[in-house]
């Protein structure tokens, strides 16, 4: 009997949700708890198991619906290899290195199993398809790795990475089913039935018993997996029916995308670490111009659906790809308006604030 499509859906979000509420009591023994620090803006301890539920779930599902090829076996396995070290990252903090060496051994494992690889970029330039030849492997782990990276600096406040995930889960859902390919209609619908209730949690107030918050094995998994998912469905050698072209992969996962730009040509300019955390991500500027968590990630979501929504529009009416990447850089233009202005309002505050103490 063939498994039953809206089954493994259910299976997912259950077992999702039956550890979100299971693990929490263990998350104390295991040293999954997150601390209040300078660096971070809530005030309570809490648990940090929402990347542990959404790969359960996931694979609950996954392994239910989808047979076991070496696609979906490379992807399933490279997902625990990022779980594992998101895991050691939250409970011992380990180095940029280690966190890096872990993301491109997961990279490795679905380019050489999976045979996973960007083979070409579209054509972007309205001059002919942009092949990569010889360079297809390391663009492909630097593509994956990179993604994997963008998702996991965007988790700052409550909400973001999750309405991120929701938002290319729900995009991609939408050109897979236009496209007609039910392997990734399945999965970006499983994806949005675990992490709707990963969400609902993450956005109880603080001092909500069950608030949970994703980790680093949440933010790892999640990059990875639509980093996997728009190179699977932009490729003609990897999938039958490809859902979309390579350019709508950067309108779906703009705002981490962007923002990882934008932060590490900051950190260069000012001749510091690129990858030494600090507070100059998105979310971080809307705070300091005043705005509180609630109506930072209203204004983000809203960021993020004009993305989705324009890079959705423009692949079903099949526009030029010139175009596309030529509208995705007049939007990407506005998002630094943007930061400007957020700035700008930030040196007033600041300047308000010393002639008050003066």
């Amino acid at each position: 009997m063939t498994p039953s499509f809206e089954v493994a859906l259910v299976l997912g979000f259950a077992v999702t949700v039956a550890c979100l509420l299971g693990l929490r009591r263990l998350a104390p023994h295991w040293g999954l708890i997150d601390y209040p620090t300078e660096r971070k803006q809530h005030r309570k301890e809490t648990p940090l198991i929402g990347g542990v539920a959404i790969f359960a779930g996931l694979v609950a599902s996954l392994m239910w619906w989808l047979p076991l090829i070496p696609l979906i076996n490379s992807f399933l396995v490279a997902c625990g290899v990022l779980v594992f070290v998101g895991l050691i990252d939250d409970i011992y903090d380990v180095s940029v290195r280690v966190r890096l060496l872990g993301q491109t051994i997961a990279a490795s494992v679905v380019v050489i199993s999976g045979d996973i690889y960007l083979l070409s970029l579209g054509n972007l330039f309205g001059i002919g398809e942009v092949t990569l030849g010889i360079l297809a492997w390391p663009v492909t782990l630097l593509a994956l790795v990179g993604v994997t990276n963008a998702f996991n600096m965007l988790d700052g406040i409550d909400g973001l990475l999750g309405m991120s995930s929701l938002t290319a889960a729900g995009a991609f859902l939408i050109v897979s089913a236009v496209a007609g390919n039910p392997l990734l209609m399945f999965i970006a619908a499983t994806l949005l039935c675990i992490l709707i209730p990963y969400l609902i949690l993450n956005l109880l107030p603080e001092n909500n018993h069950y608030k949970v918050f994703m980790g680093d094995a949440g933010s790892l998994l999640m990059g990875f997996i639509f980093a996997w998912l728009m190179i699977v469905g932009s490729q003609d050698h990897l999938t039958s029916a490809p859902v979309m072209d390579p350019v709508t992969g950067l309108f779906l996962l703009a705002l981490p995308l962007v923002d990882l730009v934008t932060v590490l040509l900051r950190r260069i300019k000012q001749r510091r670490n690129p990858f030494m955390a600090d507070r100059q991500h998105i979310h971080h500027l809307f705070g300091k111009a005043g705005y509180s968590t609630q109506q930072a990630l209203v204004r983000l979501t809203l960021i993020m659906w004009a993305f989705a929504g324009v890079g959705v529009t423009l692949q079903c009416l099949q526009l030029s790809e010139s175009f596309r990447l030529m509208v995705f850089a007049l939007l990407t233009l506005g998002y630094m308006a943007l930061t400007k202005r957020l700035k700008n309002i930030m040196a007033r505050r600041m300047k308000k604030t010393i002639e008050g103490q003066g």
